[in-house]
């Protein structure tokens, strides 16, 4: 008996040492970062039979676990992750709210210094030191813009340096999870299966590190290791195998970082940023794609609209040389970065066009003229059509045949289109916004496919593809399928299926901003025309001072030369037009003015040039018209050539001969296509030239009497007439693809009074011939009429007083009452020392709403941007705060169940130090039994 109550005893001392000990072990710990409280597990023994029943035979202790919830970790586990992502998150965001906000160094005041400096100089144009503060606060600006777009990109490069700490940090971390995976499989395996507590609490605090820089997932393994898991279920740890991350530069933009991992083995795979998700690492990415890459797009969305913008009215100005204005700030452009893994040639631009269009329908559709350079874009059998980046679609209705609209994208919504008074059809066409308008402040990807080519818009994803019976083709699609997005895509060369592009429309235009001009006199202050009424007038007519809209129409109407045999000189050249004969310049002065003819020689009139062959006969005419036949005598050939945007080198001398009906002198490589005048054209012939020598056509095509196009490279040669044998064609190797429509003589406009006798209206005479006036009255209806001598009748413009009145990009109002005679002239501005109106014209861009589809001036543009960040901002906070507080009621809720509690600690001290006493004493009698038991065998 005494040896089982000895027994008894031994295991009550033992159980009391072992909980004396791990109540010890709570006590030392109650503040060591993550660990668990630990208790005893405490069973009674088996007990044996006897005859009075089951007697005890004492306690076991099992096992020593920790008090530990999987589910209150992984609770907080998942806010302490979102907690660390957005507070690196906010850290970053507020560096952009700090810096675009301040007042002295943000944008806004720069911008109010320089047009209040445009304000001070249009008081006194012609002062030098009012020319040179607009040229100091222009650089100030541009200074502005440079110094935001440094430090955006400076937090950029930080981004970079911390991603490489972050990958540093959660690849040590992994490997130390690793590691303590097989010290608790050695030690769980020495210790008969039993709980390796504080390695465990080790790992667990490894793990709540490591998901502070990247969320992670667990699966507990068989073996008691963990394998932990990110994105997607991408591995970090596998057992005692560990992934590693890795900080690599973008394949698509070497200068910014992006993340790898590799396996084991060494292989290393490029991970897409949107499988980062928590922690650290991941607020830097979404900040960097969210927001830094957003503001500075945006503030580069900013500066290309004001530097485009700006330049196009200085454009429009004259100088005080007299020369008309140039850019004032350097052109800004977009961005394309091909991927390090592109193994095609293809080359791809991304352009951003601004213009005005004209649309005209005609029986073979609708013909589109971009007006800023006056090039044919095309017809079109139906609409929408998008062209240049601008969707230009049929809104209801359907036009007549001579329809004409004028498609103005840059004006607000409802105001793009302006239909012509003349227009019988009752169509109605709607624009979408220009291309600076519809810039967004997002990245975009272009990756080319087996059957086409793809566009993703970074910033939400959206994908749009489209293919093509050619590379260019397919990108013409793609941006019709995308609709507006601020730009167009070509390409250069041959991509390759996978082939990817990193298109970043505005990204680096504020670092491009400079200032183009260092001279004063080449502000373009003074508008280079000026108006004035007749000194003999005897009416109360008056006529404003006129303004400048474009300076470079072509020809919109027919005029008539007429050969005047004994002058030797040609007659009919519209007035105040400049003449290029050959290599020497005239300026007409009058209608009846004549120009020297020289057979042969190229003639350029408003972006049309043509040649006479051969000395024409006394009398003889010839009629010159906007992308039309030109007609000559049939024995007398009037030759005319055109160049497609890009093209101006491109021509070649072309010679005739009369015995094969061929023409010679093609570049090796040109496709020739012939095709006569007719509309539509009909296509005469097509040849792929061999060599230089290689004759068109071929087979040989009789060149018809009406007339031949011959297209190459770009350039269009037009033939009306039969040529001469070995008649050479030159295609204007000095031609003016961009001609100058403003005048440079006097254009005296002459009111004529109508009569019932006549059946004619009060009338303004003495347009030039070639030019179409269009006259919009204060409703804005709109009416045109041609000033073509070979129409009866079309001389003449009805008088409305106060209707706007506009031909060749120059406007005016003639208002009053003028009485027959009365005259108004329109000339042009040599002496504009005090002109200040295209001042004035520039200084309203500051409020002009050229920005976000026609709702924003610069300034409100910029104020956006400051709100959005300021509002992200805001937003992180808030939603850091509501995690704060879940991270704080998980941890306290942790903490109830796991944590150490000095008092329960002491009073379990108490409890095991009375159960050790009790046992002691129990070991204490059974001793004394023993004895006693002893002393009776004696």
């Amino acid at each position: 008996m005494g040896s089982s109550v000895l027994n008894i005893a031994v295991s009550g001392l033992n159980a009391a040492q072992v909980g004396i000990q791990t109540a010890s072990h709570n006590i030392s710990n109650a503040s060591t970062p993550g660990y668990n409280r630990q208790t005893i597990v405490q069973t009674t023994n088996t007990p044996f039979f006897s005859g009075s029943g089951f007697l005890g035979s004492g306690t076991n202790v099992d096992t020593v676990k920790r008090i530990y919830s999987s589910f209150l970790n992984n609770q907080v586990l998942t806010a302490q992750t979102n907690v660390a992502q957005l507070q690196t998150y906010s850290d970053q965001i507020s560096q952009i709210d700090n810096l675009l906000a301040d007042a002295s160094a943000g944008l806004s005041p720069g911008m109010d210094s320089f047009f209040s400096s445009l304000q001070t100089l249009g008081s006194t144009p012609s002062s030098v030191p009012a020319r040179q503060a607009v040229l100091s606060s222009a650089q100030a600006l541009v200074a502005r813009f440079q110094s935001l777009d440094q430090q955006l990109s400076g937090l950029r490069e930080g981004v970079n340096t911390q991603i490489t700490t972050e990958v540093g940090t959660i690849n040590s971390l992994v490997k130390q999870v690793a590691d303590i995976n097989q010290r608790i499989v050695l030690a769980q395996a020495a210790g008969d299966s039993q709980p390796a507590n504080d390695l465990l609490d080790q790992r667990d605090n490894l793990l709540s590190q490591l998901n502070k820089e990247v969320r992670i997932s667990t699966q507990l393994e068989s073996d008691g290791t963990y394998s932990v898991f990110f994105g997607n279920g991408q591995p970090l740890v596998a057992g005692s195998q560990t992934y590693q991350l890795k900080a690599v530069p973008s394949p698509e933009d070497m200068s910014e970082l992006g993340i790898a991992l590799t396996s084991p083995s060494g292989q290393t795979i490029q991970l897409p940023e949107s499988l980062i998700a928590g922690g650290n690492l991941s607020g830097l990415l979404q900040f960097r794609s969210e927001t830094l890459n957003s503001a500075q797009n945006a503030l580069g969305r900013i500066a290309l609209t004001f530097a485009t913008t700006f330049n196009a009215q200085h454009h429009l100005g004259e100088d005080l040389t007299g020369a008309m204005g140039g850019d004032f700030f350097k052109p800004v452009t977009s961005t394309v970065v091909g991927a390090a893994t592109n193994t095609g040639t293809g080359a791809i631009s991304a352009n951003i066009t601004v213009s005005d269009y004209k649309v005209v329908y005609g029986s073979s559709g609708y013909s589109v003229t971009r007006l800023s350079d006056n090039t044919n874009l095309g017809t079109f059998s139906q609409l929408p059509q998008t062209l240049d980046g601008v969707k230009i679609s049929l809104t209801s209705g359907q036009p007549s045949v001579g329809d004409t609209f004028l498609v103005q994208p840059a004006n607000t919504a409802g105001k793009r289109i302006s239909t012509y008074g003349t227009n019988t059809g009752n169509a109605i066409l709607d624009s979408s916004a220009s291309n600076l308008q519809s810039l967004t402040d997002s990245d975009y990807r272009l990756t080319f496919t087996n059957g086409g080519v793809t566009l993703t818009r970074l910033s939400d994803n959206v994908t749009w593809t489209a293919s093509g019976g050619t590379q260019a083709q397919a990108l013409q699609s793609l941006m019709v399928a995308a609709g507006p997005q601020g730009f167009t895509l070509n390409i250069n060369g041959a991509a390759n299926p996978g082939d990817s592009f990193l298109i970043r429309p505005t990204r680096d235009a504020a670092k491009q901003m400079a200032v183009a001009i260092n001279d004063v006199n080449n502000i373009a202050a003074a508008v280079p025309i000026r108006t004035s009424v007749g000194s003999a007038n005897s009416g109360t007519g008056t006529i404003s001072t006129g303004s400048v809209d474009s300076s470079t129409i072509g020809l919109t109407a027919n005029f008539k030369l007429t050969y005047d045999a004994a002058a030797n000189a040609l007659v009919g050249f519209p007035i105040g037009a400049r003449v290029q004969v050959g290599s020497t310049v005239f300026d007409v002065s009058s209608a009846t003015q004549r120009i020297p003819f020289q057979a042969g020689a190229i003639i350029s009139v408003q972006g049309t040039s043509f040649q006479i062959a051969n000395t024409p006969a006394n009398g003889d005419t010839f009629v010159v018209g906007p992308n039309q036949v030109i007609t000559g005598n049939s024995t007398n050939p009037m030759v005319k050539a055109e160049y497609s945007p890009g093209n101006a080198s491109a021509a070649n001398t072309l010679t005739y001969s009369a015995a094969t009906q061929t023409l010679s002198g093609f570049p090796a490589g040109a496709t020739v296509t012939l095709t006569d005048l007719a509309t539509p054209p009909n296509v005469l012939a097509s040849v792929v030239i061999v060599n230089g020598t290689t004759q068109v056509p071929q087979p040989p095509v009789t060149l018809p009497t009406t007339g031949v196009a011959v297209n190459y490279n770009g350039v269009t040669v037009r033939v009306s007439g039969q040529l001469a044998n070995n008649q050479q064609i030159t295609p204007l190797s000095f031609f003016v693809k961009t001609p100058s429509s403003l005048p440079t003589a006097d254009i005296p406009l002459t009111f004529k009074q109508g009569s019932a006798a006549s059946g004619l209206p009060d009338r303004l005479t003495g347009f030039p011939v070639g030019t179409t006036v269009t006259v919009t009255q204060a409703d804005g209806s709109m009416k045109t009429y041609p000033m073509d001598p070979t129409v009866a009748g079309a001389d003449y413009v009805p008088y409305t007083a106060g209707a706007t009145v506009s031909f060749n990009g120059l406007s005016f109002q003639i208002g009053g009452a003028p009485v027959d005679g009365d005259t108004f002239t329109v000339s042009p501005n040599p002496s504009a020392s005090g002109d200040n109106r295209n001042l004035l014209a520039m200084g309203g861009l500051q409020t002009a709403n050229t920005l976000l589809g026609g709702t924003a001036s610069y300034q409100s543009a910029y104020s956006q941007i400051v709100s959005q960040v300021g509002n992200k901002a805001r937003e992180l906070s808030v939603t850091q705060t509501a995690q704060e507080n879940l991270v704080t009621q998980g941890e306290t809720a942790v903490q109830s169940l796991s944590g150490v509690n000095l008092d329960e600690e002491a009073a379990n001290l108490i409890r095991y130090q009375q159960a050790y006493q009790a046992s002691a004493k129990i070991v204490d009698i059974s001793s004394k039994l023993f004895d006693l038991l002893t002393s009776l065998g004696h």
